[in-house]
């Protein structure tokens, strides 16, 4: 995330970025927050999931390039 940015407008620019896909309808799934101890210092991570609709003949279909996806359903 940038400074000032909201979650939407990460999602939206990261998969613009890494994979030339705008996104359609997307919805924040759920939010998993991490708390780790390094030796040098502590972080606290939050990490959002968003379930997004993609372009239909977007190469990240393909299914050679081990991307995964699930129907609808199965996250309702």
């Amino acid at each position: 995330m940038e400074f000032g940015e909201t979650a939407e407008e990460t999602i939206e620019r990261e998969m613009m970025e890494e994979y030339g896909a705008p996104i359609y309808d997307r919805k924040l799934l759920w939010i998993i927050e991490n708390f780790i101890d390094f030796p040098d210092r502590k972080v606290h991570e939050l990490g959002m999931f968003f379930l997004v609709n993609l372009p239909r003949d977007h190469s990240i279909f393909d299914h050679t390039t081990g991307v995964k996806h699930i129907k609808n359903r199965a996250v309702r």
